[in-house]
């Protein structure tokens, strides 16, 4: 809005007051703010000549707001992830953990991974978030320190993939050999 600041009589300074208002109801009525967050997050993988998103287990791939008012959808790089940032990947996908985290780099899991003509066909060859580490108790991407949404150096064997599970994590007692 553009506010004029010649007097002309008591019209300005009326409507300066309503705006005034209208910025503040919005800001009680609607909450903070956040500059950046995740629109969606899924794990999407590569069978055959089809890519598929939605299952507990592939390559993460995000649509991201950044600061800028841009929206980059892409993969997520796998600098500086630990547990807490898989666990909060793994929320923003609709599950409640992450169990295991690879890259896009090949190995016996590769058929759980977005194939390198996915990743250029449908996202550009993009990745939307890089250097992400978020603390355990992340709720939304202004939790966690990153580049900025779209900023990355990663290469496509950096693409995070991320096994993701429903229950909490602890001992797996089928492996075990327990004698009382």
């Amino acid at each position: 809005a553009v506010v004029s600041t010649q007097s002309t009589g008591t019209g300005n300074m009326d409507a300066m007051f309503a705006q005034l208002l209208t910025a503040a109801a919005s800001l009680l009525l609607l909450g903070p703010v956040h500059a950046d967050y995740i629109l969606w997050a899924r794990l999407a993988r590569t069978d055959g000549n089809s890519t598929t998103m939605g299952n507990s287990w592939g390559t993460v791939v995000v649509s991201a707001w950044g600061s800028f008012r841009n929206v980059t959808t892409g993969m997520v790089c796998d600098d500086y992830v630990d547990d807490n940032t898989a666990d909060f990947l793994c929320r923003k996908a609709g599950f409640e953990h992450g169990m295991e985290m690879r890259t896009n780099n090949g190995g016996s899991y590769y058929r759980h991974t977005l194939s390198r003509s996915a990743w250029y066909g449908q996202y550009k060859a993009r990745f939307a978030l890089d250097n992400l580490r978020c603390p355990s108790n992340a709720t939304r991407l202004d939790d966690c320190s990153r580049n900025a949404v779209g900023s990355h150096d990663c290469s496509y064997y950096e693409g995070l993939v991320l096994k993701c599970r429903t229950e909490a994590r602890g001992v797996e007692l089928e492996d075990m050999d327990v004698s009382l």
